[in-house]
């Protein structure tokens, strides 16, 4: 059997449940983290920079920063 049939097996017979609890809760805990990073420091001096020097370089309207409207807070 070929790598990718192996593979393309493994995948359509996979089940959420075959994740341990663990890693679904330390996942989540991540996950929630990383949001709240990104929340918090949407505002920061470091956020506006970027978003100031993505709307310069005149990026295409589906290439949207990460939680940005479509110009960045004054």
């Amino acid at each position: 059997m070929s790598v990718a049939r192996e593979l393309a097996r493994k995948v359509r017979d996979f089940k959420f449940s075959d994740i341990p609890a663990d890693v679904v809760h330390q996942t989540k805990r991540m996950m929630l983290d990383t949001l709240g990073c990104a929340i918090g420091g949407y505002e920061s001096e470091a956020s506006l920079a970027i978003q100031e020097f993505i709307k310069d370089a005149g990026h295409p309207a589906e290439a949207t920063v990460f939680g940005a409207a479509s110009e960045p807070p004054a």
